[in-house]
């Protein structure tokens, strides 16, 4: 057994207080035989699980410092726990995401001599290899490849298996984005009890846990338990590593039916949204297309991370690669874990190609109010250039004509009806307005794209103008 009286200095201060920022956070219960379950946390459980440590007592442990104690713990410290009873070891690699998270030298050795510490604690003499098992990087999901148990652990009764867990907030905390996190948990389970190992973050799309909230919400540490088995298909019996194991299992699949309920709740939030801008009429040119573009296509990565793992945990499932503890059915004909991850996965399965049909909906929908966006603004704007093209009209018509039949007149030719006399103003008002109003019509015939119009305009202001010049000579004739 490892001797827990050594101090690790560069993890833990002197004097038997917990360091503030400590390299990972922990939870260890251990359940005798008909008798109070005895537990030791230290970290994020203790504000997550406030009900659960609302009368814990604090223990000064001479190599972890102080931690928060459920149940008669006194002097267990130096007993190895597994003696005591089947040991459930839960550890956060990642306890933090800040500043400081992946900078601090040494961070993975240190990680491992605490780990090693308190697999040492739980299991004695077999500890040490069960540290180097649950710190290896764990499997891809859709990997064909299994954690490496060594058969001298096999020899005694110890088996792994990986999962993945996917978490998201929920819309109420974050409604117009969709941060995610994906997450590996080795887990090596016997008769001795379970040590389960929460990995750092594998992959994630805008997960910050440094960002303010609503007052009240936070980001989930992986499955606490005060957010565990809120339903299950199959009750699991007993208190070994194998029976905890097999819990987990449960406890991944109901996290994942709640990131289901989450891309529900998003995608008929953004449907009511939708159609309220729809109602309200601000399809018209305005439409915020973008916007409304962004949290489908935040929506649509979830769904296809959280359809990539459910397949993941159908096909780990289908190999017989998570545990396998005795169960009593709650439903009918599901008499298994097995057969209760599959029924599940079918089930979520079935449900996320729902709301991806109602995803590619979501896009047509979009599409369509873009487009009739789009033809409404392109009709605004050729209402607005047909206003400033008629308006050109009538000044070309206004200037341009009466200005040609006074530069006529300035130059004094001979034989222009009026002139050299004041019914000569007459005429070039007569003129001026014939021309103007030909001018006119032909340009708003031109701009129509009616060119038999325009050139009938022309020809009839032509013969305007000559009868125009007839009735004029004669009037000045009769003067």
């Amino acid at each position: 057994m490892v001797d827990l009286h050594q101090r690790s200095e560069s993890a833990f201060p002197p004097g038997g207080s917990v360091a503030p920022d400590p390299c990972l956070h922990f939870d260890i219960q251990v359940t005798p035989p008909s008798a109070q379950v005895r537990r030791w946390t230290c970290g994020s459980r203790l504000t997550m699980e406030k009900a659960v440590f609302a009368e814990s007592a604090y223990l000064d442990h001479p190599a972890l410092g102080t931690l928060s104690t459920v149940g008669e713990t006194a002097g267990l410290h130096e007993v190895q726990l597994s003696t005591v009873g089947p040991v459930r070891m839960e550890i956060d690699l990642e306890p933090h995401r800040g500043p400081r998270h992946g900078t601090v030298p040494g961070a993975a050795e240190e990680q491992r001599r605490v780990v090693r510490m308190l697999a040492g604690w739980a299991w004695g003499e077999d500890g040490t290899e069960l540290t180097d098992l649950v710190l290896r990087p764990p499997a891809p999901d859709n990997s064909s490849d299994r954690p490496p148990v060594s058969e001298r652990l096999r020899e005694r009764g110890w088996d792994a298996a990986d999962m993945w867990l996917l978490t998201s907030l929920a819309p109420k905390m974050m409604e117009h984005r969709t941060p995610w996190c994906l997450r590996a948990v080795r887990v090596v389970h016997g008769r001795a009890g379970t040590l389960m190992v929460w990995h750092p973050i594998a992959e994630e799309h805008d997960w910050n846990p440094n960002e303010p909230l609503p007052p009240g919400k936070r980001y989930l540490v992986p499955l606490p338990e005060c957010r565990r088995r809120h339903g299950q298909l199959t009750a699991v019996a007993g208190t070994d590593g194998t029976a905890e194991a097999g819990r987990l299992v449960q406890d991944v699949m109901q996290h994942h039916d709640w990131t289901e309920w989450q891309l529900t709740q998003r995608v008929e939030r953004w449907e009511r949204r939708f159609f309220a801008l729809a109602r309200d009429g601000a399809f018209e040119a305005h439409l915020d297309a973008r916007h409304l573009g962004a949290e489908l296509d935040e929506t649509h990565q979830l769904l296809g991370m959280l359809r990539r793992i459910n397949r993941d945990m159908a096909r780990r499932a289908r190999l017989g690669w998570l545990p396998q503890p005795e169960v009593a059915p709650i439903e009918e004909s599901v008499t298994s874990l097995r057969l209760e991850v599959q029924r599940r996965t079918d089930r979520v399965g079935a449900r996320l190609e729902q709301l991806n049909g109602s995803l590619r909906e979501g896009w047509t929908l979009l599409s369509s109010a873009a487009g009739g966006a789009r033809l409404q603004l392109d009709r605004e704007t050729s209402e607005r250039t047909q206003g400033f093209q008629n308006a050109a009209g009538l000044v070309a018509a206004l200037v341009l004509v009466p200005g040609l039949v006074l530069s006529l007149y300035g130059a004094e030719v001979t034989g222009l009806p009026g002139m050299g006399g004041s019914f000569g103003l007459v005429a070039m008002a007569a003129y001026a307005a014939v021309g103007a109003l030909s001018t006119f019509s032909t340009l708003r015939a031109m701009a129509s794209r009616r060119r038999m119009v325009a050139v009938l305009i022309l020809v009839a202001g032509f013969f305007a103008l000559v009868l125009t010049t007839v009735l004029l000579i004669t009037l000045g004739w009769t003067r």
